[in-house]
């Protein structure tokens, strides 16, 4: 498992592949702290669309939550590590979003593919 930060080249290659939002881009897309497991999960959904199509593919049959195919993750002193808990809610991505009062343009989600469902 990679806990490196990516380089800009990386990140623009997810963007390019629809698995990133970057800068201007990512200020149409407000975090509400109300958000309940579900709409996090629907939101996810609707700006991502193209890894979730992917992981529902991949996952038929499998018997898992198809919703739930990722997890928080956190970066924190230039390593990330997967937050510990079962469905982050918007309180959950408004606390790892960054620093707080930082403008949107430098707030931070980072999700990943869940372990369990790579299975």
């Amino acid at each position: 498992m990679r806990t490196s930060l990516l380089s800009r080249t990386e990140l623009e290659t997810f963007e390019k592949r629809g698995c990133a939002i970057l800068e201007e881009a990512a200020e149409a897309h407000v975090l509400c702290k109300d958000w309940t497991p579900e709409e996090v999960d629907d939101f996810f959904h609707r700006i991502f669309p193209k890894p979730f199509a992917y992981a529902a593919r991949i996952d038929k049959g499998k018997g898992t939550d198809p919703k739930r195919h990722w997890v928080l993750i956190n970066k924190q002193k230039q390593q990330y590590e997967v937050v510990q808990g079962d469905k982050p809610s918007g309180k959950q991505l408004y606390f790892y979003r960054g620093r707080p009062k930082c403008p949107t343009a430098e707030t931070n989600v980072i999700i990943g593919m869940s372990p369990l469902f790579l299975i």
